[in-house]
């Protein structure tokens, strides 16, 4: 049986509006999955956010905040912001200050910290911010960041993130699990 021109030209087309609403979808899901990303910045269990909510900074522009959240750093985050990190990993005080280099005795007296201590705090949050938006949840992250990583040597992640190298090479593992790279 043979197909005509205009069989043919038909069948063409009603394939390429398949394919480009096959198109239209992925590209739809993609901004939607951009949008998740970009709005997980500033969860309302993340660093950002207990800045942003300090400093009344409700409808500003994204830049605004984050050189609100980049001027707390310097001058030094209130203990809340470690308290906050504590809670949202699940793990204690000792384990977290160790991780972030701030003493048990200090923790005790200090209402804020120090610059150096405020960014350690704030690299930690930010891992662990990511690591929610790629796993989906809080425990699945919790889970992963205290769970020995092949890709990271057997420690874990939470381990690594005790310097700026250790915890730049768990984004990269985390990007590479978002993106479903053999880890």
């Amino acid at each position: 049986m043979a197909i005509t021109n205009k069989e043919a030209s038909s069948a063409s087309r009603r394939g390429a509006k398949a394919d480009s609403g096959i198109a239209t979808n992925r590209s739809k899901s993609h901004k939607s999955k951009t949008v998740r990303k970009s709005s997980s910045a500033f969860q309302k269990n993340s660093i950002t956010f207990l800045i942003a909510s300090q400093r009344k900074v409700a409808g500003v522009p994204a830049e605004s905040v984050l050189m609100q959240v980049r001027s707390a750093v310097k001058s030094g985050l209130p203990r809340a912001a470690f308290d906050l990190v504590r809670e949202n990993l699940g793990t204690t005080i000792e384990k977290l200050s160790e991780i972030a280099g701030i003493p048990t005795r200090t923790l005790a007296r200090r209402e804020k910290f120090k610059p150096d201590e405020s960014d350690r705090l704030y690299r930690i949050d930010s891992v662990f911010q990511r690591a929610v938006a790629v796993l989906e949840n809080v425990e699945s992250a919790r889970s992963w960041m205290g769970s020995p990583q092949r890709a990271l040597g057997g420690r874990k992640p939470l381990d690594c993130c005790d310097t700026l190298a250790g915890a730049q090479e768990v984004e990269r593992l985390l990007g590479r699990v978002e993106y479903g790279v053999f880890s």
